[in-house]
């Protein structure tokens, strides 16, 4: 068995890589390895979360002296914080990029790393593109826990004070400096949308405040449509208090989940709004084609490109191409058909549970770790 230091998000985090920290560590625990997790906040003693030993309060600096300490096999984390002179001998990289392409500096930051593993068939390709020989071994979905629930939709559209005969559109993750998931963009089409549709309405489970990144409540007070558009009680998501059930209250509250990402290096919420029958809409960049399986792509051209300082390229998708995915959303809302393409959206998630997708990748994975240690 391995002893593995996996240097992720907290496992109690209800988004992203809390999910994946809580739902792929418990099983490597079960199955008799020595897991313990490192995380962000106030340094201490490892506590119990979720049944998950937990060292918090870690900067980067501190990662391999707890690996040292603690005798692990394996560093598990995304990107090397390569301070000189530490060079993790052990380290097993997470090649999880929200880009097109790999540059020179993060190439030379995997070729580090004892071994590499991609979530998503984007990263793959463009990790073997470039040399690397990298295993895949994907994110996946409860979906026993995300699942289809009426009541809970009534509860929620009661909340925000909207009727079944409005058409909601739902959209999740950080609010970031860069504006990676394209929130601006979204607001304008929602604009655009709203021009020629009265009973529509748009719900960001973000951060609209700006707390050190884009103000989108100002934002959204600028287009006029502040009663159309509704966000996540601001105090409990900068408290950390969003439980993972109103997450899935949220998918199952909203018609759409419309995603126009600038890059994801695999997108977790269109595989839970899917489990939850919602049909999804996604940018056709990076890992939004092979995790959207009944639903909308929004295509991309050359004129969508900006370039990264760092030295790649992702894809700013314009307004009117998300408002045209957002017609053909709503003519199958108005038609009747969601319900349809949600349950098949649902039957195509299932291949990527997360007790199959462990036991289909992540457990040979380690097997492979184990036997090259």
């Amino acid at each position: 068995m391995l002893k593995i230091l996996w240097y992720f998000s907290a496992p109690s985090s209800p988004f992203g890589y809390g999910v994946v920290t809580r739902e792929i560590c418990s099983r490597m625990i079960k199955d008799g390895h020595d897991v313990k997790v490192a995380t962000r906040a106030f340094f201490g003693p490892p506590r119990d979360d979720l049944g998950i030993p937990t060292f918090s309060g870690v900067n980067s600096g501190l990662v391999q002296y707890i690996s040292d300490a603690e005798k692990t096999d394996y560093i598990f984390m995304t990107k090397d914080p390569t301070q000189s002179p530490v060079s993790f001998s052990n380290w097993v990289a997470c090649a999880a990029f929200d880009f097109e392409f790999l540059y020179p500096d993060l190439i030379a930051n995997y070729a580090r790393s004892k071994a590499q593993f991609c979530v998503s068939q984007h990263n793959l390709s463009e990790m073997q593109r470039v040399g690397f020989n990298p295993y895949f071994a994907p994110w996946g979905v409860d979906t026993a826990f995300y699942h289809k629930d009426d009541e809970a939709r009534k509860k929620f559209r009661e909340k925000l004070g909207i009727s079944e005969d409005t058409f909601l559109i739902g959209a999740i993750g950080s609010n970031l400096k860069d504006d990676r998931k394209n929130y601006i963009n979204l607001i304008k089409a929602f604009q655009q949308f709203n021009v020629s549709h009265e009973n529509i309405a748009l719900f960001l489970n973000t951060d609209v405040i700006g707390a050190g990144c884009i103000p989108l409540q100002k934002i959204i007070t600028g287009t006029g449509l502040d009663r159309k558009i509704f966000w996540v009680d601001q105090y409990k998501f900068h408290k950390y208090a969003v439980t993972q059930e109103e997450v899935r209250d949220f998918y199952n509250g909203i018609d759409v989940l419309c995603q126009p990402f600038k890059g994801e290096s695999f997108c977790l919420p269109l595989l839970e709004a899917q489990s939850c029958e919602t049909p999804a809409i996604a940018a056709g960049n990076t890992a939004g084609p092979e995790n959207t399986y009944r639903g909308w792509i929004i295509p991309i051209d050359d004129d969508d490109y900006e370039w990264l300082e760092f030295g790649s390229w992702n894809a700013v998708v314009r307004p009117t191409k998300i408002c045209n995915a957002l017609e053909k959303a709503f003519e199958a809302w108005d038609a009747g058909k969601m319900g349809d393409l949600g349950l098949s959206a649902r039957n195509a998630v299932f291949n990527s549970d997360w007790d199959i997708v462990y036991n289909k990748y992540w457990k040979p994975f380690l097997k492979i770790l184990e036997d090259n240690r």
